[in-house]
């Protein structure tokens, strides 16, 4: 489900996560915040056994245009692996990025994995509140050229080969942030 309050362009929820979540478009002049809503997701975790472990979902698509990241956040709630799968893990880490990460990954996320809320790793036992936090503003604010093909935005997690022991669900509570403005395209001008 979709809220938007006067915007006229914001992006699209990916199909996947669309039923688990709301969300929620602001803008006030040229910025706009996307606030995403997520309720009991389950994040397909994927053991690459030596190689650690990974999961990805396209979770938003920003509307054609120059797309400038502002900032963004993310605040978990409930986090509930499988305590036969994974063990207390150290090494997990989410984030959010402009590219899914791949199924090579250690369980550090980096690079473009983590480019629009930076990714944070914390310990996790059976059932806990977990909350990771972005920078309030990044060193080099992330510019997207989706003039041609719209700008994606994922949601990404990795772990160690050390505390995964097979393929499981992450079921996902809480909220992700993403501050932006669109540039606009060529498009606009027709």
């Amino acid at each position: 489900m979709s809220t938007n309050h006067l915007n006229n362009s914001a992006g699209t929820i990916g199909a996947t996560i669309g039923a688990y979540c709301q969300v929620e478009e602001y803008v006030n002049g040229g910025s706009h915040r996307t606030v995403i809503n997520i309720e009991a997701y389950p994040l397909t975790h994927t053991d690459n056994t030596s190689s650690g472990a990974s999961g990805s979902i396209l979770l938003y698509t920003f509307p054609k245009g120059y797309i400038k990241t502002l900032g963004g956040c993310c605040k978990w709630t409930k986090i509930s692996p499988d305590g036969t799968l994974l063990t207390a893990i150290a090494a997990l880490e989410i984030g959010v990025g402009s590219t899914a990460v791949g199924t090579d990954t250690l369980n550090a996320l980096t690079g473009t994995t983590e480019d629009i809320v930076t990714g944070k790793g914390f310990t996790l036992s059976s059932v806990e509140a977990v909350t990771i936090t972005g920078p309030a503003t990044y060193t080099a604010m992330a510019v997207f050229d989706g003039t041609s093909t719209a700008q994606a935005v994922y949601l990404n997690e990795g772990a160690s080969a050390a505390t995964s022991t097979g393929d499981t669900t992450l079921p996902l509570t809480g909220q992700i942030v993403i501050d932006w403005m669109n540039y606009g395209y060529a498009g606009d001008l027709s």
